[in-house]
């Protein structure tokens, strides 16, 4: 019994991908954890503002501080939003006129957002940074500990 050979598909449209530039990054975790080298689904978005100097610089560096210490919750949180600003835009200075808001996306639940203000972009980062991870123990911590509970109805009974 001969087969014939499926006609070619034609595309359906004229699809081309994004330039390399604007494909996400993907978090990796710390050599040596239990996990490292399993594939990771997080998406790490960093942004800035218009009067930030050294955009590409800072955005590498926040992504590695990111990937660092956030990177334990790849296995909850889809996609962590970075927004580093200078609310005064570098001409005028000011105490605590520089802004780091970082969004932390957990599956099936809502959004956790921290924001921190302080004098250098340094501080405001680290400060919404340590909030972050302080908020991500909390609400993946209750997660995991409502996974944990077994209901009365599926419990074996001890001694059966």
């Amino acid at each position: 019994m001969a087969y014939a050979a499926a006609p070619p598909v034609a595309p359906c449209c004229d699809f081309e991908p994004p330039p390399r530039s604007q494909l996400r990054r993907v978090a990796s975790l710390p050599k040596g954890s239990a996990e490292h080298g399993a594939q990771i689904r997080m998406e790490i978005h960093i942004n800035t503002g218009n009067g930030m100097d050294n955009k590409e610089t800072l955005e590498s560096w926040a992504d590695g501080e990111i990937r660092r210490t956030l990177g334990r919750f790849s296995n909850d949180v889809r996609r962590i939003e970075v927004h580093l600003s200078d609310e005064n835009s570098g001409a005028k200075g000011g105490a605590d006129d520089k802004r780091c808001v970082i969004e932390a996306h957990v599956t099936h639940l809502p959004p956790v957002a921290v924001t921190h203000q302080a004098s250098s972009m340094d501080e405001a980062f680290r400060g919404a940074e340590a909030k972050a991870r302080r908020a991500l123990d909390t609400v993946v911590g209750k997660l995991n500990e409502r996974r944990d509970h077994t209901s009365i109805r599926t419990q074996q009974p001890d001694g059966l």
